[in-house]
């Protein structure tokens, strides 16, 4: 995942994510990966709470629909 962010975290950091998308409440924990100073960090998730795991599956799907829509 990739966070827009002006002031991105250090690599190598833990972090708790928290955020409502149309599938409902996600939480999970990631792992910062890498950062590009002034626009943003790509995380790793680490840990999916249980009953969140179908609801980011289905925001992943619907975001890869969204995707190949743009390109047709």
């Amino acid at each position: 995942m990739f966070l827009e962010l002006q002031k991105p975290l250090a690599k190598g950091l833990t972090t708790n994510l928290h955020f409502l998308v149309q599938e409902g409440a996600i939480r999970a924990n990631a792992e910062v990966r890498y950062t590009l100073p002034g626009t943003g960090l790509g995380l790793k998730f680490t840990a999916v709470e249980k009953e969140c795991g179908p609801k980011l599956a289905g925001l992943l799907t619907r975001l890869r629909g969204i995707q190949r829509a743009r390109k047709i």
